[in-house]
């Protein structure tokens, strides 16, 4: 079972690395699974929030 899960890590973290800053990087390996999940939420919600307040 844990060898489904690294690979589901390795899997949802790898596009999100390209968007984060590399600070993060050692952070988001520290996460959990759901805890990446909301980490991505989150800073989509931002971004569009961002986005849309200055244009």
């Amino acid at each position: 079972m844990s060898m489904i899960m690294e690979a589901l890590k390795t899997l949802l973290s790898a596009p999100l690395l390209h968007f984060i800053h590399k600070d993060f990087h050692r952070a988001l390996a520290n996460m959990t699974l759901i805890d990446r999940f909301f980490f991505l939420l989150d800073f989509l919600c931002c971004t569009c929030i961002m986005f849309y307040t200055f244009y």
